[in-house]
């Protein structure tokens, strides 16, 4: 998390770093977002807009909500229609679908005079697409493990340590007949299922690929996807990933899987459910995560934006 944070102050510096234009020039900047009203990461995009507009007289950012179910559907449709936003904010396993497209700019000369070659994380190399740099990571993430402890100690289990003793933990917690189950997952057809299933997969030590080509009837990994169907079967079944946090905030469910920015939402829960609550490591031999989001300049940009953006 310290990392993250420095992380995330970084990128405020550099976004924060251009040159002041001059007051006269009435400049509006076109960002769509999904996280504008999303809890905790909402406060920081405000924060850094207010500061970036004080220091840019003139610059004005228009910052907007889309619901992350619609978000790369609406963006795909406005980059082939000639009408991208000004900044390009993107899930990060979406980047290389634009990129392929020609629809970013290379970065590289600008970034060069900047820390983010040197001292940006190991994933901003996933921001590369033929030999361009055409993004900036905004935010890696490690998964974690968020738990109940009242239904914990209801079904007498304790925080799972590993991989079996997680699937025991499942069932013991899940009551049909309460409407209570052991995992808020996603049960639906959704991009989330390939992470889930990836926590078990790579957190079991193996891999999807194998010089180059799907791994997929390697016994090892039939295994592991074996477990994480096991482990579906104690969730609660047509879920989306937003429905399966708030199943999870309200107390229906005993475990959640699910990045770091989940703690900020936690406070939202209602008070008889926030004290029990709790956050562990995943139970698997080897942490699972990787790129979350990041940002994008449009390929074809007005020149008097591309400074700011």
């Amino acid at each position: 998390m310290r990392e993250i944070t420095r992380f995330a102050a970084g990128l405020a510096g550099l976004m924060l770093g251009a040159a002041p234009m001059a007051a006269a020039q009435e400049v509006t900047l076109d960002f769509p977002t999904w996280q504008l009203e999303e809890p905790g990461v909402s406060d920081w995009w405000k924060g850094l807009i207010q500061a970036f507009e004080a220091k840019h007289p003139g610059a004005k950012i228009k910052a907007y909500q889309i619901p992350f179910t619609q978000y790369v559907k609406q963006l795909t449709v406005r980059f082939a229609a000639a009408t991208p936003p000004d900044i390009v904010h993107l899930p990060s396993r979406d980047f290389a679908s634009f990129a392929d497209q020609g629809w970013l700019a290379p970065l590289d000369d600008l970034l060069k005079s900047t820390d983010i070659p040197k001292a940006w994380p190991p994933l901003q190399a996933d921001m590369t697409w033929k030999g361009a740099t055409q993004g900036v990571l905004l935010m890696g993430y490690s998964s974690m493990l968020y738990f109940n402890q009242q239904l914990l100690d209801a079904a007498k289990v304790a925080v799972p340590k590993t991989p079996a003793e997680f699937l025991a933990a499942l069932q013991a917690t899940t009551n049909r007949e309460k409407g209570i189950f052991g995992l808020s997952s996603t049960t639906v057809e959704h991009p989330n299922i390939v992470v889930e299933m990836g926590t078990w997969i790579v957190g079991l030590g193996q891999n999807w690929f194998k010089d180059g080509k799907y791994d997929l009837t390697n016994p090892k990994v039939v295994e592991a996807v074996d477990m994480y169907r096991r482990s579906v079967g104690f969730a609660p079944p047509g879920t989306n990933s937003a429905t399966a946090r708030q199943l999870f905030l309200d107390g229906k469910t005993a475990f959640l899987r699910d990045g770091p920015w989940v703690w900020a939402a936690l406070a939202k829960a209602p008070a008889a459910v926030a004290p029990h609550l709790k956050m562990a490591e995943l139970p698997f031999p080897v942490f699972t995560g990787g790129a979350s989001n990041s940002l994008h300049m449009p390929a074809k940009l007005d020149a008097r934006k591309k400074d700011l953006v």
